[in-house]
């Protein structure tokens, strides 16, 4: 989707040096820059991307920004806080448990 419009190649400056740190695996993170542009970093990694957000509002926005202009699957954890507020923790331990290692195994479902 985004990738016939944009891609770390196009985009020039150090865009292309991050790309191949991403592809090598290397830790890499974004600070300072808007949600939007953050979200576009997301969708043009080829590889799996942890994107944390600082509450569940926000963590909402960008799993339907980087689902749809990806068309990646992705996977919405929720708030480990949020989690324990339940009266029933245990099931809601287990889904993001679940959640986590279907992440891990590439079967990302919501």
């Amino acid at each position: 989707m985004l990738k016939n419009f944009f891609s770390f190649e196009n985009l020039g400056g150090d865009y292309k040096a991050l790309a191949n740190d991403i592809r090598l695996g290397a830790p890499t993170a974004a600070f300072g820059v808007s949600d939007a542009h953050k979200a576009m970093l997301a969708c043009l990694a080829e590889q799996k991307v942890l994107y944390i957000t600082p509450d569940s509002v926000s963590a909402q926005r960008v799993y339907d920004t980087v689902s749809v202009l990806s068309g990646k699957k992705c996977v919405l954890l929720p708030a480990k806080d949020e989690v324990i507020l339940y009266r029933c923790v245990i099931p809601q331990n287990m889904r993001r448990l679940r959640y986590v290692a279907r992440s891990r195994n590439n079967r990302m479902r919501r």
